[in-house]
């Protein structure tokens, strides 16, 4: 699917959401033109792996495994950081807003 039109990411969403259909939530989400399949551990996340693959295979579609990333421990999101810990903003996006900002100190929190 060429990603250069207007509503193709929106297109691959909807896609996505109908191939991997019941396991939103619970095993993957999707944001865009990203598929993230989550876990807790590496051995279950090998397993949901192979069957959110499996699906996308069997839908006849691909990926281009040049933008693929696998077993990934911790993952920038929607200027977030999230890992095992939880989410937390991004560090850089934090450091940016402290030097560019010559707003009140409220008005940056509120950003924040």
């Amino acid at each position: 699917m060429p990603f250069g039109l207007c509503n193709s990411s929106a297109t691959f969403e909807r896609m996505m959401n109908s191939i991997l259909k019941g396991m939103k939530w619970k095993h993957y989400l999707c944001h865009l033109d990203d598929v993230i399949v989550y876990t807790t551990n590496f051995e279950e996340h090998l397993l949901r792996l192979r069957v959110v693959l499996q699906c996308i295979r069997d839908a006849g579609s691909t990926l281009n495994h040049e933008q693929c990333r696998f077993g990934q421990r911790s993952l920038k999101i929607l200027g977030h950081l999230v890992d095992k810990d939880g989410i937390h903003p991004d560090t850089g996006k934090v450091e940016a807003i402290r030097e560019n900002c010559s707003a009140s100190q409220k008005l940056s929190r509120d950003l924040l």
